[in-house]
């Protein structure tokens, strides 16, 4: 299969596929993907990486009588690897789990429990409020989202936890959830010189309801902290009242020096941040849906923004800062963002065609296929990556794939996601594109 415009490889292999696929380059170019509960090392040519776990493959292991499903991964500069993953259980509850792997695919015996942490990050159980509210004793229910490694290889986690079952209007009791972070020492203990005890929980007012629990990414930029959450509706217990930025210092206090007291609104109401990312300058680039007010549908538009260092827009990039992207078909949307050392924001996501008459008639959806759209560093699509700024790459007739992970290295681009195809033997897998990226 001939692999369009700038792509110079793919792979889609495995039997397994989760909702979302992560990827991270380690030291010496080999490539690291995870998703479900099954980390995969691939060298630089792209080729399974025997030598490393089983064949190739780490799987977690399944916690209590629940699910085990990766997050997200990330490779420290010694080249260990971090796997953090979600244990959800039959009751409920649901706790973190980060595992530490050496280079080799060995549970790193010196991390946590032999290499696992299983953990609520000391987070309270759930409270009541409400006459009809489950009792005090509700389980814990952390939701790990993201992770990366810090400059000193400590380990910052983000993620929503249920902070209290309350009254919704309309809609009875119901969970609400509160955004975290929690920065973990290299062996994995608690970092105290961190927030309350190495955990920040942000009680302002985060709270929506179990169907848009939503952390929008974390990023690191110095010694300072990001990451995009749900400003609270309260009117009708969701979480789309807009949503905000927020920048921690070294020590997990907010930043005085940015937006309200460390907290700055970047979307409008019926929007969320779906993705950050800081580049080598300190710039804020956010991915944001798009609002009907702003389009004449809902679909078919995501915005992307960048603000300075202090929070403001900068008005060199796109249009006063910001530049709609115009996505084909209902199902399109872009879910990684990243940023490569000259400035340019890299996007990735699924791009499905348009629905002809007869396939909207029928209900049947076009499959969607990897997109990977470069913006010039004063926010216009770039006219010298692919065609127009974008590459749309497939995996053989009637596969479905959507890029979910973007992981830069020099002039490459390596970006991953879940796939179904005939191709591979039970349907279900990875699929794994590095782009070159040029000067």
């Amino acid at each position: 299969m001939r692999i369009q415009n700038q792509a110079s490889g793919y792979l889609s292999a495995h039997n397994w596929m989760g909702t979302a696929v992560a990827t991270a380059v380690a030291p010496g170019g080999r490539v690291v993907v995870a998703g479900e509960r099954t980390v995969v090392a691939f060298r630089r040519d792209g080729k399974v990486d025997r030598r490393f776990g089983s064949n190739g493959r780490v799987n977690l292991p399944l916690m209590g009588e629940g699910q085990t499903i990766v997050k997200d991964v990330a490779v420290d500069p010694g080249g260990h690897i971090f796997v953090l993953a979600a244990a959800r259980f039959a009751n409920g509850g649901g706790l973190a789990i980060v595992a530490r792997l050496s280079a080799s695919g060995e549970l790193d015996t010196s991390f946590a429990d032999n290499g696992i942490l299983l953990t609520d990050f000391g987070l309270p159980a759930p409270q009541s409020a409400g006459p009809s509210a489950p009792p005090p004793e509700a389980p814990t229910d952390v939701l790990p989202a993201d992770l990366v490694v810090d400059g000193e290889g400590r380990l910052v986690v983000a993620g929503t936890a249920v902070a209290i079952i309350a009254p919704c209007r309309g809609a009875g009791e119901q969970p609400h959830h509160a955004a975290y972070l929690a920065r973990l020492l290299p062996d994995g203990s608690l970092d105290t010189d961190f927030g309350k005890g190495g955990v920040v929980l942000d009680e302002r007012s985060p709270f929506y309801l179990e169907q848009h629990p939503y952390m929008g990414g974390i990023a690191i930029h110095g010694g300072a902290i990001l990451y995009a959450t749900d400003k609270n509706d309260t009117a009708n217990c969701e979480g789309f009242g807009g949503g905000l930025l927020v920048r921690l210092d070294e020590s997990g206090t907010r930043d005085p020096g940015f937006g309200s007291a460390g907290v700055l609104d970047v979307t409008p109401s019926a929007s969320r941040p779906l993705h950050i990312a800081v580049d080598r300058w300190g710039r804020i680039l956010v991915i944001r849906s798009a609002t009907a007010g702003e389009t004449e549908s809902l679909a078919g538009f995501e915005v992307v923004s960048r603000r300075n260092a202090d929070g403001t827009l900068d008005t060199g990039f796109g249009h006063g800062g910001e530049i709609a992207v115009k996505l084909p078909g209902e199902t399109s949307g872009l879910d990684a963002l990243a940023v490569d050392a000259r400035g340019r924001p890299l996007l990735a996501g699924g791009i499905a065609p348009p629905r002809t008459p007869s396939q909207v008639k029928r209900h049947v959806f076009a499959p969607p296929k990897f997109a990977l759209i470069r913006l010039s560093a004063s926010g216009r699509p770039d006219p010298t990556f692919g065609r127009q700024g974008r590459v749309v790459t497939g995996f053989g007739h009637g596969s479905r794939a959507a890029a979910t992970d973007i992981a830069i290295r020099g002039k490459s681009a390596i970006v991953a996601g879940p796939v179904l195809s005939g191709r591979i033997h039970s349907g279900r897998g990875f699929a794994l594109v590095r782009y070159r990226l040029g000067p």
